[in-house]
């Protein structure tokens, strides 16, 4: 299935789906997506997907990070006018981190957000701190923190994927240099990696936002315990689907498994 652009959609009589903004968490930026927009071009040849850098990661690592989510928002909300238009509405998929800034940012602009998936998220005040980040891993997650680069890698692919077991060593290793150059060339700061963590740690979202929401985890997430997800489903009566085999990073283990997902939910939500 090969991907179309908008005007080559408008003139095959498809009516094009609003752009889908892509939004990843703690150090991680958009060229950590990887092989999932590929994927997700194919599956959706339809949908222009958009990827944003929270301040202090990727393109924009010089500045320095927001301590709060809201500051992120409205980042990310100055950086989207250089794709769409001001009236353009928008769906949102969104990783640990990002599910946060993607809640508030629905409740933020209710008219602009058309639909939310938050994978592997979590909110202060719906489930406990030490299960938020699980405690058994906090000696690893500070390492990663305070490390030099090729070790916070190591440690974060560690931490976050689960593809390690059932992938060849040579697919680890390529993966594990790809993140390395990206760790070279656009280095995430010690101070903005806690200014990142802060911003998280704290953040309580008031109202839940109004728009369709999916609510996606992954059984043996090694980071975030799956019942974050479960308390955020329960909390909003939302929509809860689970994988059985993922790590945190369900994008990056499983990408095929997420746009099958993802093509339910859109289905509902053009339909509604």
């Amino acid at each position: 299935m090969g991907y179309l652009n908008n005007d080559e959609v408008e003139n095959n009589g498809v009516h094009p789906q609003p752009p889908v903004i892509l939004l990843r968490g703690l150090l991680r930026e958009k060229r950590h997506w990887g092989d999932f927009t590929g994927i997700a071009k194919q599956y959706f040849y339809d949908r222009e997907f958009i990827c944003l850098d929270i301040p202090g990661n990727g393109l924009l690592n010089t500045e320095t990070s927001p301590d709060t989510i809201q500051a992120m928002r409205k980042s990310l909300q100055r950086q989207l006018k250089t794709f769409v238009p001001a009236h353009q509405v928008i769906d949102i998929v969104s990783l640990s981190m990002g599910g946060m800034v993607a809640t508030e940012w629905a409740t933020a602009e209710p008219k602009k957000v058309r639909s939310l998936v938050l994978i592997n998220s979590s909110l202060k005040g719906i489930t406990p701190f030490y299960k938020r980040l699980r405690w058994q891993k906090y000696p690893l997650i500070f390492k990663a923190l305070f490390s030099k680069s090729a070790a916070r890698e190591q440690l974060i692919y560690q931490l976050t994927s689960n593809i390690h077991a059932q992938q060849s060593v040579d697919l680890s290793s390529a993966l594990l240099r790809s993140w390395l150059l990206f760790a070279q060339s656009q280095p995430v700061s010690i101070y903005n990696a806690y200014q990142q963590l802060k911003a998280a740690a704290r953040f309580t979202l008031v109202n839940k936002p109004n728009c369709p929401m999916l609510i996606l985890s992954s059984k043996l997430d090694q980071l975030v315990d799956q019942q974050c997800s479960l308390d955020l489903a329960k909390a909003w009566q939302t929509k809860h689907i689970q994988h059985e085999s993922a790590g945190h990073d369900l994008p990056l283990d499983d990408p095929k498994w997420l746009c099958e997902q993802l093509s339910e939910f859109w289905l509902y939500v053009n339909v509604d």
